[in-house]
């Protein structure tokens, strides 16, 4: 603020609340941490772990596989009671779905907002990546065209409701019970500050009172490494080094914020 903007300007925008499941960081104060540390939150694997998640010993032993992995943990834990889920309902749900409904749950709490107020209008913007758990994961679920077992219609629509991306943000609204606009984001690598951008004109433009914005992303299948291929994105050794003249590639993560 300059010394020339009133306290009461009605443009200004506070971050009142964050949460985030990031590598190495379930909190935004440990995710901080990290950063002023100079933590390297990329992990590499033993080889105990990758023989005990299935990786092949022909990959394992391949000049060119990088066994890192870059992810939070315990993506497969999600309390679904807790947010009126089924078990069934919830192992159908995309995993990104899920970290943006718990995220967006911890937001909300840790600006001490109660979401069902009723005298606040909360808007949800944000988006998620490709959804890679509905082919490794669902798709054998799917059943024959012909096949008229009595479960078909809900369970197909239990999976095409959890895997869609467009149910990532209404979902969440209908959760929490939350009265905002509730817009679904994508725009590739800057979906989540795109999203922040609208929840701003969102708040400026008085839609909402409140604007949860942010995004999830997860890699399925889940920490099993990576094959380098040369002159490709990934990078060789595992290692990322943003804006360094040694920089030599990226390597692909999970989380959510």
């Amino acid at each position: 603020m300059t010394e020339q903007q009133d306290s009461n300007d009605q443009s200004l925008i506070a971050i009142t609340g964050m949460a985030c499941r990031f590598p190495g960081a379930d909190t935004s104060e440990s995710f901080w941490r990290n950063l002023c540390d100079g933590v390297e939150s990329i992990r590499r694997l033993s080889e105990e772990a990758l023989e005990e998640r299935g990786v092949a010993e022909t990959t394992r032993k391949h000049p060119n596989y990088v066994p890192v992995f870059s992810g939070p943990e315990n993506i497969d834990m999600f309390d679904a009671a807790f947010f009126g889920m089924t078990p069934g309902e919830a192992e159908c749900m995309d995993p990104q779905h899920r970290l943006m409904l718990e995220c967006a749950h911890e937001a909300l709490e840790s600006a001490g907002v109660v979401p069902s107020s009723a005298q606040l209008r909360i808007g949800v913007f944000g988006g998620i990546g490709v959804n890679n758990y509905l082919f490794e994961n669902l798709y054998s679920l799917l059943p024959d065209a012909f096949n008229l077992a009595a479960d078909r219609f809900s369970r197909d629509m239990q999976i095409g409701l959890g895997n869609e991306k467009c149910y990532a943000c209404t979902r969440i609204s209908h959760k929490l019970n939350l009265k905002g606009p509730s817009v679904y984001v994508e725009a590739a690598c800057a979906t989540s500050l795109v999203a922040i951008h609208m929840a701003c004109k969102s708040l400026l433009d008085y839609e909402c009172q409140v604007a949860i914005a942010g995004g999830a992303k997860t890699e399925i299948p889940y920490g099993l490494g990576y094959m380098y291929e040369n002159g490709g994105m990934t990078s060789p050794d595992g290692q990322v080094r943003a804006f360094d003249a040694e920089a030599r590639g990226t390597v692909f993560a999970s989380g959510a914020g």
